[in-house]
């Protein structure tokens, strides 16, 4: 009996700890994308000081908040070679981010291809004006950057 205990208590810690430190579980299903459903669920108040608060979270530097749109991006990397791809993808960020500090970038891995996007761009003409750019700031790379149909980060205003 006191072992079972025991570890009860050790499974609840590990799971507060976890849910503090990432958004909370309760949050996170009651939370809705455009297009989606909604799940409502009763908490009892114990059960939500147990889980904690979880800290505020956002995806722009002036801590603003962002809903997922359909939008564009530039592909500025891809890339399957295991010894040098995710350094690539490194290093073509960092080119963008010191080029571009406002814009975004994103590295994804889908295996075994490393990607780099950038941008959030909700027309496709926007992110052609930007490509150029980008074309004629790293033409050793210019030809290979295109752009791509996908969700993007929309910043809503918290003011």
């Amino acid at each position: 009996m006191l072992r079972k205990t025991i570890l009860t208590s050790a499974v609840c810690t590990a799971v507060i700890f976890t849910c503090q430190a990432q958004k909370g579980i309760i949050d996170e299903l009651q939370s809705s994308t455009i297009g989606e459903g909604t799940i409502r669920i009763a908490v009892d108040d114990a059960v939500s000081t147990l889980l904690g608060t979880p800290a505020v979270e956002s995806n722009f530097s002036d801590n603003s908040v962002s809903v997922k749109v359909d939008g564009f991006r530039i592909v500025v990397y891809m890339g399957n070679n295991p010894k040098k791809s995710k350094n690539e993808a490194a290093y073509r960020q960092m080119q963008i981010y010191e080029n571009f500090p406002e814009m975004k970038t994103y590295i994804r891995y889908e295996a075994p291809v490393w990607k780099v996007f950038a941008g959030d761009f909700l027309s496709r003409e926007a992110a052609v004006v930007v490509l150029r750019d980008m074309q004629k700031m790293f033409p050793e790379f210019g030809k290979e950057m295109y752009i791509v149909f996908e969700k993007i980060n929309f910043p809503l205003s918290t003011q």
